[in-house]
């Protein structure tokens, strides 16, 4: 079966140590074939360069989908997106580092989404520990608020395993039929089993989160568990395919 990787980052970082791991499109591209992936969702680093990371993709040897970062509070990504509309795959934002409260549910984000939703663009979101910026509710309230728009979840819903756990659990209370999970730099290996037993494996996507984690480590964290083939199957490749709306590839 093919897998895809649901969560890379492309480019220079300005965060922390990150940038000293900031591997171009050959270097993605090397890595991904020697774990046994055929491709993926690619994102820009914290530095937003979305036209750098376009050209890049341009010599790219693998399948990819490209995920623009925009930081509502900066007019001119807003208007980039919307210059850039039929050049991107999807959106990402991330309110946490973009420090906006409420995280994709707070009315700055408005303007994206709308054009997310005419534009029939899937929305990966982060979710994280600063539960003020990042928390997984905003996403779900976002969700609620745009029926028609298909969110990915970032981090199965956090970076604390009570997250994790009760991520999954509110999204099947709420009904969601619009959001997906990725695991991405999950360490708590055990709670993508866990979030799989509440909404089914039809909900969550590899993902990686690489340069932060390696594939490799990610792809373990599902083969140790006891999923089946076709389980492993939905999680690896068939779930972002139905997101991306290529079923048939």
């Amino acid at each position: 079966m093919k897998i895809y990787d649901s969560h890379i980052h492309l480019g220079d970082w300005n965060y922390g140590h990150y940038k000293t791991v900031s591997p171009d499109i050959h270097e993605i591209d090397r890595v991904l074939k020697q774990s046994g992936i055929s491709g993926g969702i690619i994102l820009p680093s914290d530095k937003l360069d979305n036209d750098d990371c376009l050209r890049q993709l341009k010599n790219a040897e693998l399948k990819y989908w490209y995920f623009a970062w925009i930081d509502p509070k900066i007019d001119s990504m807003v208007q980039w997106l919307k210059d850039n509309i039929h050049r991107i795959d999807g959106i990402k934002c991330h309110a946490g580092l973009n420090q906006i409260k409420g995280n994709i549910s707070n009315p700055l984000y408005e303007p994206i989404l709308d054009i997310a939703q005419e534009y029939d663009l899937p929305v990966l979101a982060h979710a994280g520990r600063w539960q003020e910026m990042s928390s997984y509710k905003g996403i779900l309230d976002a969700a609620e608020h745009y029926p028609k728009v298909k969110f990915i979840c970032a981090h199965l819903g956090g970076d604390f395993e009570g997250l994790k756990l009760q991520a999954p659990k509110d999204i099947k209370e709420r009904n969601l039929d619009n959001v997906w999970f990725d695991i991405s730099a999950t360490r708590e290996y055990w709670t993508i089993k866990r979030a799989a037993d509440i909404v089914g494996t039809e909900k969550i996507l590899f993902a990686s989160d690489y340069p932060v984690m390696h594939p490799k480590m990610s792809i373990e964290s599902i083969e140790v568990l006891d999923f089946t083939d076709d389980e492993k199957e939905n999680m690896y490749c068939k779930n972002l395919l139905k997101i991306m709306s290529t079923d048939n590839e």
